[in-house]
């Protein structure tokens, strides 16, 4: 992890993954599963919708919420067939995952280029990413002070849940101190507010997925009990995620790998509600 106390690794490229590491280095997630399970917010994903809407419109099963036209274009021309039949080969018998991701680069570039169906899919795509990161706010621990000693809390959905909730619930205090009022909740008031790092070819796109990402957060902060999630901000590695790896390998044999970790990210984004 390149932020010091823990943060939010929110993985977006061929597929999507979501991972929450504490202060204490306890971690809770979501998705993962791959693209027949999830995905969601990945390029896959934007890809398979876009190609759905088009498929759904053409049958006359489902009414896309924009024309398909320019998406249609795209695909025969992205993988060189002239009907929907000629889909059929890349993605059955010839399927090739990271083939059939890259048809979002076209539909990145129908997006800039203003194609109403383009931006749908990624504000969409916004939206799904950052209900990952509602997701495992509930699991994010809260840290007390109670006469000079430190408490854990941790945020707990009605009815006990599990890491998929999404908040709105009370929080459960550990017995080390009873009695103990939340006052700090460290992932949150960091000078950064929650650090979210992001990981993947989709964040390239960030001005398409900022829209729906925003809302979704901003509507998460409003549920979330004691207010304090009034802040994230939104990193990329600078250098390769191999270096973290190094330091995990290094850590297990008692060794400790230095690392600049201001000189490891790049802030891209920040937001105060």
């Amino acid at each position: 992890m390149s932020y010091p106390t823990g943060g939010i690794v929110l993985i977006s490229g061929t597929g999507s993954n979501c991972k929450l590491i504490n202060p204490d280095g306890s971690e809770a997630g979501c998705g993962g599963w791959g693209h027949m399970m999830g995905d969601e917010g990945s390029a896959f994903w934007i890809a398979h919708c876009a190609v759905k809407a088009v498929f759904d419109s053409m049958d006359n099963l489902q009414a896309p919420p924009h024309d398909v036209g320019y998406v249609r274009q795209a695909m025969f021309d992205y993988f060189q067939i002239s009907d929907r039949m000629g889909l059929l080969t890349h993605l059955y018998r010839s399927f090739e995952k990271a083939k059939f991701a890259g048809f979002c680069r076209k539909l990145a570039e129908g997006a800039q280029l203003g194609d109403p169906l383009c931006c749908h899919i990624f504000t969409k795509a916004g939206e799904v990413l950052a209900r990952h990161v509602v997701a495992v706010l509930p699991k994010i621990h809260q840290v007390s002070s109670h006469r000079g000693e430190v408490t854990a809390v941790t945020a707990v959905p009605p009815g006990g849940g599990d890491s998929g909730a999404t908040g709105g619930g009370a929080s459960r205090v550990t017995p080390e101190c009873p009695g103990a009022v939340p006052t700090l909740q460290s992932l949150f008031l960091g000078e950064l507010g929650l650090p979210i790092v992001c990981v993947g070819s989709v964040w390239n796109s960030w001005e398409l997925l900022q829209q729906g990402f925003v809302q979704v957060l901003a509507q998460a902060r409003d549920e979330a009990p004691g207010g304090v999630f009034s802040r994230f901000s939104l990193l990329k590695l600078k250098r390769s995620s191999a270096l973290g790896g190094a330091r995990l390998g290094a850590r297990s044999v008692g060794t400790a790998l230095p690392l600049d970790r201001a000189g490891n990210v790049d802030v891209f984004y920040t937001h105060q509600f």
